[in-house]
C-alpha cells in the first residue's frame, strides 16, 4: 500500500531547509531522544566548567535507543516515485555518533558536483579583530562504473580559527548582623577573564555507498579528526575575602569584610561597597594551556531485501574523543594589604573599580601544573528484521547492544613561595610594564606567558596536600551497557491511514569507579599554612542495574497530499550522564568559611518520560508551510542540578576535628514527578502575489509556548519549580530571498529565562538559590550568489548583535555568570567541478 506523499515531502524539504534552527528536524544519532538534559553550574566535566559554555536549550539525553520510530527507507521512497530532491528530506548528511564526533554522510548521489567540490571561507571575530581564521573543505565524489552499484565520497578539512569569550563571574554571599537585618546578599567575589583561543583541526572522511547486488545495500561512513587548541586566559579576580558561610545562628569567622559605613543597600541588596584595605585581596592570573583533540568514529549498515517489503538489516556505530592537557600552567599573583576596590550595580551587571596601585605590589601567590586525560568511548549495534506479512500488515523486530565509558586522569600539582603568606617579593621576573593605576576592571599589565613558564622554582614549596585532594576529586572511570529488544506491527488499512505499535524492553548495567576526598584547604589570609594540611582520599565502586518496558503508539492520517494528521503516545527515558553517577565525593572544610561537598549520585534512577503530541501539517505550495503541534509530557524522577546547605562533619579525625558545619552541597538529585505542556507553531510563507522580483522572498518564523513543573526536595525543602532548560517561550523569525542566482536569510531568534539549577529555595544565595539563563536574542544572516555553473559565493554572519549570555541567582539583580563570545563573519566561496 502505497502513500502519496512526493508533494508533502517537497514541502518540507524547502520548509527544512529555511526554518534552519527552528527545531523540526535534527540529525542525530539513535541513542539520544528529544529529552531534557541536566548539566551543572559547578561540577561540570572540568573543560566545560572552566570555560562555562552555556547554550540555548538543546534536546540532549542518553536514552539508549529509547527513541525508535519507523524509518522510512530510502528504497520505499523510490518505490513511491519520490524524486532526488524529495530523498533529501530524510537525507542525515551530518551524524553527531554517540554525542562524541560528527561523521558525514552524505552519498555520491546527493554530491552537487561531478567530480570536485571545493569550499574555502575565512572568518572573523570582532572580539578578535587582529586575527583572520580560515577553512577549506576538498570533497572528491567518485562514482562506480555501473552508477547504480553505488560511489565514494571523500572529504578533507582544515581549520584555523580564532575564538573565546570574556566573561565575568560573581559569587554573591550573605551579610549577618547588619543594620539592615540579616541574609542580605553581597558580592563577595568577582573575576573578569579575556580568553583568546586558536584552534588548529584536520579532518579526514569518506562515505561509501554500494549495492553488491539489487538486493544488498552497503552504507558505510567514517571520519578521523585531530587538532590542537591553544589558550592564553588573562584574569583579574576581586576578593572581599568575606567568610559568610556557617551554621545557622552561629558567628562566622570572617563575616561581611566591607566598609559598613559606606555600603548602600537597596531593596534588601548591597548594591554598593568598598573593601577595607587591610581585608581585601586583588588577584592577577594567567592560564596558559594546549589543549591536543584527537576524535574518530565510523557509521555503517547494511541490508538484504528479502521481498519487495522485506529486509534484514545490521548497523552499527562507533565513536571514541580524547582531550589531553599535557602542560597546563596556571600563575596567580596578588596584593592583599593594601588594595581597595569599589563595586556598583550598574543596572544588572557589577561594575569593579580599584584605587590606582602600583604594580610592582603584587606578588607571586601560586603556580599550579597540570596534566589531564578524557577519554569517552560509544559503539552501538543492532539487528534488525522487517517482515511484511500481507499487503498493508508488517512487522518488525530486533535487538541492540550499547556501550558508553567515561574515563578522566587528572594529575594536578600547586606551588607557592616558600615564605607564606604570598607577598614576598618574588615578582620581578614577570611584573608588568610600569606602574599603572587602575581605574575600571584594569589593574596593570597582562602578565607574560614566556615569562611565566620561565619561573626558578628553586624558591618554590610543593603544596602536596591541595594536589592529591583535587587530583583525586577529578578522577572518575564510569562504564554502561544497555541491551535490550523492540517489535512493532504497522498496519495500513487505506492509502489515507497508518498505525504503528509496538514496545521495546532495555536492561542496562553500570560500573562506576571514582575517589572520595577530604581535605581542611585552610588559608591564612593569603595562602596555605605550611606545612600542609591533612588530606584523605580512598577509592570507590559502584554498581547499578535496570529494566524497563517502552511501549510507543503512532497513529498518522494524509487525507490529501497535502495535508497531514499525526498522533504519538511514547515512553521513553532519559539517563544521567556518566560523569553524574560517578561515585565522586569531594568534602573541603575551608576552615568553616566556605565549606563544600561536590558529589556524584550513582542512585540516580532513569527518569520515565510519558509523552503525548498531536501534529498538523499543511503545504500551501512549494515555499509556504505550516505546522501546528501539541504535547502533553508526564515524567517520573526528573533530574536537575540542585545545591543546598547542610550540617555536615568529616568523618576523619586526621583531616579536622572542628565538629559540624554548615556545608554547600551540590549534586544532580531526582525528583518525585513532574509534567510539561508544549503548543507550537511553525510557519513559512512564499510571497509569490507579490510583483517581481519580490515574489521571490519569503517569510519564516515558529514559536512555542511551554508550561512546565516539578516536585523536587532540595535539601529536605520540598519545592516545586519549572523543568531544568524549558524557557516558557521560544520563537524565530526571518525573511528569505530565493531567485535564479541570489539566495538569502535573515532570521532571529529569542527564548526567555529557563532554570537550570535549582536551590533549597529561590531566594536563597550563597550558591544555594535557583538559577536561570536570562531571556536572550540572537541574529544570523547568510547570503549566496551563484555567478556561474561552477561558482559560487557567499557571506554568513552569527551572533551578529553579539548578544551576552547571562545567569543569575533567584533575581536578575544578582548576575553570576556573564559571557560574549563575539560576532563571527564568513566570506568565501564554493566550487563546483
Amino acid at each position: 500500500m502505497v502513500w502519496p506523499m512526493k508533494g508533502y515531502l517537497k514541502c518540507v524539504l524547502v520548509v527544512t531547509f529555511v526554518l534552519q534552527g527552528a527545531e523540526i528536524c535534527h540529525a542525530q544519532s539513535d541513542d539520544l531522544i528529544e529529552g531534557m538534559t541536566s548539566p551543572s553550574l559547578g561540577f561540570l566535566p572540568r573543560k566545560v566548567r572552566e570555560q562555562m559554555i552555556y547554550e540555548v536549550p538543546y534536546r540532549v539525553g542518553e536514552s539508549a535507543q529509547s527513541t525508535w520510530r519507523v524509518a522510512q527507507d530510502k528504497r520505499d521512497f523510490q518505490r513511491e516515485g519520490a524524486t532526488n530532491l524529495t530523498l533529501s528530506a530524510a537525507e542525515l548528511y551530518e551524524l553527531r555518533v554517540g554525542g562524541l564526533v560528527n561523521v558525514k554522510t552524505r552519498t555520491y548521489d546527493d554530491v552537487d558536483s561531478e567530480w570536485i567540490d571545493l569550499k574555502s571561507y575565512g572568518q572573523w571575530n570582532s572580539l578578535f579583530s587582529d586575527h583572520f581564521g580560515s577553512q577549506t573543505r576538498l570533497r572528491l565524489r567518485w562514482e562506480f562504473p555501473a552508477p547504480e552499484e553505488g560511489g565514494v565520497v571523500f572529504y578533507y578539512r582544515h581549520r584555523e580559527r580564532y575564538a573565546g569569550r570574556e566573561q565575568e563571574r560573581t559569587k554573591w554571599a550573605r551579610a549577618n548582623d547588619l543594620p539592615e537585618g540579616n541574609n542580605i546578599p553581597f558580592i563577595d567575589e568577582h573575576e573578569l577573564r579575556h580568553s583568546p583561543e586558536r584552534q588548529v583541526m584536520d579532518e579526514l572522511g569518506f562515505n561509501v555507498t554500494w549495492w553488491p547486488t539489487p538486493r544488498t545495500h552497503l552504507d558505510f561512513s567514517a571520519v578521523y579528526r585531530k587538532g590542537e587548541d591553544h589558550l592564553i586566559e588573562q584574569r583579574r579576580e576581586y576578593d572581599s575575602r568575606s567568610g559568610t558561610i556557617g551554621l545557622p545562628g552561629s558567628r562566622v569567622r570572617r563575616g561581611y569584610v566591607y566598609d559598613e559605613d559606606t555600603d548602600v543597600i537597596e531593596a534588601g541588596v548591597v548594591t554598593e561597597a568598598t573593601s577595607l584595605a587591610d581585608r581585601s585581596r586583588v588577584e592577577r592570573q594567567l592560564k596558559d594551556e594546549t589543549e591536543e583533540k584527537q576524535r574518530y568514529g565510523w557509521t555503517g549498515a547494511i541490508q538484504h531485501e528479502l521481498g519487495e517489503r522485506s529486509w534484514l538489516r545490521f548497523d552499527s556505530e562507533l565513536a571514541f574523543k580524547e582531550n589531553r592537557e599535557p602542560d597546563r600552567q596556571d600563575t596567580e599573583y596578588a596584593e592583599q594589604d593594601t588594595a581597595v576596590f569599589h563595586y556598583t550595580l550598574d543596572g544588572n551587571r557589577p561594575i569593579f573599580r580599584l584605587d590606582p596601585l602600583p604594580w610592582d605590589v603584587f606578588g607571586l601567590r601560586k603556580v599550579e601544573f597540570e596534566n589531564n586525560l578524557k577519554r569517552e568511548w560509544y559503539q552501538q549495534h543492532r539487528l534488525s528484521w522487517h517482515h511484511e506479512v500481507e499487503r498493508g500488515h508488517e512487522l518488525e523486530g530486533g535487538g541492540f547492544f550499547q556501550r558508553r565509558r567515561d574515563f578522566r586522569d587528572v594529575n594536578y600539582q600547586r606551588f607557592e613561595p616558600r615564605d607564606s603568606p604570598a607577598m614576598s617579593g618574588f615578582d620581578s621576573e614577570i611584573r608588568g610594564m610600569g606602574s599603572t593605576s587602575a581605574n575600571g576592571i584594569s589593574i596593570g599589565p597582562d602578565i607574560d606567558p614566556g615569562l611565566a613558564r620561565g619561573l626558578n622554582f628553586s624558591q618554590l614549596v610543593e603544596q602536596e596536600a591541595e594536589g592529591i585532594y583535587k587530583t583525586a576529586r577529578e578522577d572518575y572511570d564510569t562504564k554502561r551497557d544497555v541491551m535490550g529488544a523492540w517489535a512493532q506491527y504497522r498496519w495500513e488499512p487505506s492509502e489515507a491511514w497508518r498505525f504503528h505499535a509496538g514496545a521495546r524492553l532495555e536492561y542496562s548495567r553500570g560500573v562506576y569507579r571514582a575517589k572520595q576526598a577530604y581535605w581542611n584547604g585552610s588559608e591564612n589570609f593569603g595562602n596555605v599554612i605550611f606545612p600542609a594540611n591533612p588530606v584523605a582520599t580512598e577509592e570507590t565502586e559502584k554498581r547499578r542495574k535496570h529494566s524497563d518496558i517502552l511501549p510507543s503508539l503512532l497513529l498518522e492520517y494524509q487525507p490529501e497530499e497535502n495535508s497531514y494528521w499525526a498522533f504519538q503516545a511514547k515512553q521513553l527515558l532519559q539517563r544521567s550522564r556518566l560523569w553524574e553517577l560517578a561515585p565522586r565525593l569531594a568534602v573541603d572544610e575551608d576552615r568553616g568559611t566556605a565549606p563544600s561537598v561536590l558529589s556524584g549520585n550513582t542512585n540516580l534512577e532513569p527518569s520515565r518520560q510519558t509523552q503525548v503530541s498531536l501534529i498538523r501539517d499543511h503545504a500551501f505550495a512549494a515555499g509556504s508551510f505550516l505546522r501546528l503541534s501539541a504535547e502533553y509530557w508526564d515524567l517520573d524522577d526528573p533530574m536537575t542540578r540542585a545545591s543546598w546547605f547542610q550540617p555536615y562533619e568529616i568523618p576523619h579525625p586526621d583531616v579536622t576535628n572542628t565538629g559540624l558545619r554548615n556545608y554547600r552541597f551540590e549534586q544532580t538529585i531526582s525528583g518525585d514527578s513532574g509534567s510539561l505542556i508544549r503548543f507550537g507553531s511553525y510557519y513559512a510563507q512564499q510571497l509569490s502575489f507579490l510583483p517581481h522580483p519580490f515574489d521571490q522572498m519569503g517569510v519564516f518564523g515558529s514559536y512555542t509556548l511551554t508550561s512546565s513543573e516539578q516536585n523536587v526536595e532540595v535539601g529536605g525543602n520540598s519545592r516545586q519549580t519549572d523543568l531544568s532548560f524549558q524557557p516558557d517561550h521560544r520563537a524565530l523569525l526571518g525573511i528569505f530571498f530565493r531567485g535564479p542566482s541570489w539566495h538569502g536569510r535573515v532570521f532571529t531568534n529569542f527564548h526567555s529565562d529557563y532554570l537550570v539549577s535549582m536551590g533549597e529555595a529561590r531566594m536563597s544565595t550563597g550558591g544555594a538559590g535557583d538559577h536561570f539563563v536570562d531571556s536572550r536574542i540572537t541574529l544570523d544572516a547568510a547570503f549566496e550568489y551563484r555567478f556561474s555553473d561552477h561558482w559560487e559565493f557567499y557571506v554568513e554572519g552569527a551572533n551578529l548583535l553579539n548578544t551576552p549570555l547571562r545567569i543569575y541567582e533567584e533575581s536578575e539583580r544578582r548576575q553570576t555568570h556573564w559571557e560574549r563570545h563575539g560576532a563571527a563573519i564568513r566570506i568565501g566561496f564554493h566550487a563546483f567541478f
